[in-house]
């Protein structure tokens, strides 16, 4: 009988590896990223705008977030300066319950595997789940003499 159960065992685990498309012997040094683009490419939420910017004036910017709240992909462009130049991050992202006295706002942190230095906070509050709020290294909010930091939702499989 403990022959059969391994010889079954074993059965199912060469047909796993052998016929799965994204299996770990098959994904040729792929990125945990790249598996997650193939696999799906619709983001659970996508947010857009141009904030502000002591240096360059404005940059146009979009924060897609993957539908497992896992992963990110955030698009900048500087806009108001003499180079204009396009930069596309994606990595982990991480979530948080609660904002200051919104206790069932949405924090999002992206790259927080990562030193804190490369890490940017944004918040979507309670009271507007059609934006999110780029917040300060110290999370806190940068909205503040006319200037903005909101991003708007422009697509989204779901309603917050």
């Amino acid at each position: 009988m403990r022959f059969f159960n391994l010889l079954l065992f074993s059965t199912l685990l060469t047909t796993y590896f052998t016929n799965c498309k994204e299996s770990p012997l098959q994904n040729n040094g792929a990125s945990f990223f790249d598996i997650y683009d193939r696999r799906d490419s619709t983001w659970a939420d996508v947010y857009t705008g141009k904030i502000y910017c002591k240096d360059c004036g404005e940059i146009a910017m979009t924060l897609k977030i993957s539908s497992d709240f896992q992963a990110y992909e955030l698009s900048e462009e500087y806009t108001g300066s003499r180079q204009q130049k396009q930069t596309i991050r994606t990595g982990k992202l991480n979530t948080e319950r609660g904002y200051g006295k919104d206790r069932n706002a949405t924090l999002f942190i992206t790259d927080y595997d990562k030193p804190a230095s490369e890490q940017k906070y944004f918040v979507r509050l309670t009271k507007k789940p059609e934006e999110v709020i780029m917040l300060s290294k110290a999370r806190k909010n940068l909205q503040k003499e006319g200037r903005n930091y909101t991003l708007k939702k422009v697509a989204g499989k779901r309603k917050s």
